[in-house]
């Protein structure tokens, strides 16, 4: 039987079905060794010099020109480290995140917060359902009204995971969780209640604080993110 590889799979079947491609398939294909029949997918273009990208990085004046964004774009300034939050204050070092629509105008931003303070300086969660004790860092939810016009606002604020440590990036999931990814493997012998080192899951429509359950057939190591 001779050997059939997927990216030569997807380059005759999409030849002989006349089928149209996503431009994300199309791009793909294109990066195989050897590129589709010309009747199979159009030829990819490359933008010239000065024709690509949003233009000029313009500071903004909409946050106090704390950034630069392309002209014709806005910003708002929603969250920062100490605001008050419920049931506590917003905690620093963020880190990954990502946005999730929550339906009527509203959107859910997940946001690791990548601290990693050790217990000999007495750190303790910035929530209550801590995974561990002793352990500083985890995740806040943030939900924002965005409006037609592109205008936002801060809708409520509230810790989703806690407890954890030097939580760095992670990763979304098609089921609407978001991964969060330790980046150490600290652990009982260095004075912490229990080991670090693991993926937790964070669930995106919950107003609360998710169960820390550590995801422990991904194993334990320094983390750095997750794809699903």
């Amino acid at each position: 039987m001779t050997g059939i590889d997927r990216r030569h799979f997807l380059r005759k079947s999409a030849a002989a079905s006349g089928l149209l491609l996503a431009p994300s398939l199309t791009g793909l294909i294109a990066c195989a060794d050897d590129p589709l029949e010309p009747s199979a997918a159009p030829a990819l273009k490359q933008a010239r010099k000065g024709q690509g990208g949003y233009g000029e990085l313009i500071p903004s004046k909409d946050v106090g020109e704390m950034i630069s964004i392309p002209r014709g774009f806005s910003a708002a300034l929603l969250s920062t480290a100490g605001d008050p939050m419920i049931g506590g204050v917003v905690p620093n070092a963020f880190d990954g995140m990502a946005a999730f629509a929550a339906g009527r105008g509203l959107v859910r931003l997940i946001r690791n917060h990548e601290l990693r303070d050790t217990p000999e300086l007495g750190t303790t969660p910035f929530g209550g359902d801590a995974y561990d004790d002793k352990g500083p860092g985890g995740n806040t939810t943030v939900e924002v009204r965005v409006y037609g016009n592109g205008r936002a606002e801060l809708v409520k604020q509230f810790a989703s995971l806690t407890g954890t440590s030097t939580n760095c990036a992670g990763g979304s999931t098609p089921w609407r969780t978001w991964i969060s990814s330790e980046e150490t493997t600290v652990g009982k012998s260095a004075g912490w209640s229990r080991n670090h080192g693991y993926n937790f899951e964070v669930q995106v429509d919950s107003d609360g604080i998710s169960r820390p359950v550590p995801l422990k057939a991904m194993g334990r190591f320094d983390h750095e993110a997750v794809a699903v």
